[in-house]
């Protein structure tokens, strides 16, 4: 579906003119889609080319909550970027938000769910996850679900009528996975984590790979420092395996794949299930972009946050 670019011409305008990219010519608009998996849903984003040089443009959106702080995620993307984990970054523009970053080379391209069946992928993939996270911690106070956090209290701001958006229909069980989510926070915090930096939105379609199955990182609208499981929580959701992987999954990792481990894994599986889910229900009704699914995601993935919160509970009787 084509993007329709009349809100936006005035913000790609006033980022190329903070670049100095005058006389740059847009080449395509990203499309953003949310199924199966999603992408172009922070930021409206397209491939410029100026003086012979190729470069890709986001500029955020700041319609939702929990939006993603430009900035932040400038710097965490930079920081990747020096250590080979992510596309190279150019700069940041503090006016208009927008970042421009270096075009991925011929050969590269975004990450499909079909390619994580390639294990040579899938080790890639992990590797680039763990140099990431072997860098200094990020100058962001934030948790890793603070999206989550955002997306709650926005729900509630319209549910008590302390909102201007009137129109909000929640999912039935709605009550039940806030519990739910505040119970797998306090599983999470069980035991002490190392901090690391954290992607935070770990998605195949926030990754490239390469001619020889190289990995980079894209996307680091949701970075925060904490827990490492947090990001393989999401590679494994990515992955699509079933939970007996998980425990080769962190061992590949480096991570000894002990029961309150795994345990801790799969609560944050839970919870970023449900934070998506309810983001996505959210977005549905307050974004304009009415040409994106945000409510099919949504729903898609709440699904799977109650397969997993079920086969949980009946593992528990």
């Amino acid at each position: 579906m084509e993007i329709d670019k009349t809100e936006i011409d005035f913000r790609l305008t006033a980022a190329l003119a903070e670049f100095h990219l005058q006389g740059a010519t847009l080449l395509e608009w990203i499309a953003p889609y949310a199924m199966s998996m999603h992408t172009g849903l922070d930021a409206d984003s397209a491939f410029i080319e100026c003086d012979g040089a190729q470069y890709f443009l986001k500029l955020h959106h700041q319609e939702l909550p929990g939006a993603a702080d430009s900035h932040l995620a400038a710097t965490a993307a930079r920081a990747a970027a020096r250590v080979g984990a992510a596309p190279g970054f150019v700069e940041h523009a503090t006016h208009s938000g927008a970042t421009l970053f270096e075009r991925a080379p011929t050969g590269w391209r975004t990450v499909m769910r079909p390619d994580f069946d390639n294990p040579d992928i899938k080790a890639s993939a992990l590797r680039t996850i763990k140099r990431w996270h072997g860098t200094d911690t990020l100058p962001i106070d934030r948790p890793a679900w603070h999206f989550i956090d955002a997306t709650l209290t926005a729900i509630d701001a319209i549910l008590g009528g302390a909102s201007e958006q009137a129109q909000l229909v929640v999912p039935e069980d709605f009550e039940v996975l806030r519990r739910h989510s505040a119970d797998l926070l306090k599983v999470i915090a069980l035991s002490p984590a190392p901090q690391v930096p954290l992607h935070g939105q770990i998605l195949a379609s926030n990754m490239l790979v390469g001619p020889e199955n190289q990995i980079l990182l894209v996307d680091f609208d949701h970075a925060a420092n904490g827990d490492p499981l947090w990001d393989l929580a999401a590679l494994a959701l990515a992955f699509d395996c079933p939970d007996a992987e998980h425990a080769e999954l962190l061992t590949q990792y480096g991570i000894a794949a002990e029961a309150h481990t795994l345990t801790r894994l799969h609560a944050c599986m839970a919870l970023l299930d449900i934070g998506w889910g309810l983001w996505g229900r959210l977005a549905h009704f307050l974004s304009p972009r009415s040409n994106i699914e945000f409510f099919k995601y949504g729903e898609t993935r709440l699904v799977r946050a109650r397969g997993r919160l079920a086969a949980q509970s009946g593992a528990q009787l």
